[in-house]
């Protein structure tokens, strides 16, 4: 597996954390955690596209 693959993957498991938060949780500790989590997904979402774009294309 390669680097981008594995970061999208935590990217998508950071998103669905946030869905469960989303609907589990109410008033200020949905506020903060739904804000992290949304951060936390951007953030492995930017590391993945800069990772896809540094190894470039698959040889096999």
């Amino acid at each position: 597996m390669r680097t981008h693959e594995k970061w999208l993957l935590v990217a998508i498991t950071f998103t669905v954390l946030r869905w469960v938060v989303m609907a589990t949780l109410d008033g200020d500790a949905e506020t903060v955690l739904g804000v992290a989590l949304g951060i936390l997904t951007l953030v492995c979402a930017v590391i993945a596209f800069v990772a896809w774009r540094r190894e470039g294309p698959r040889r096999g």
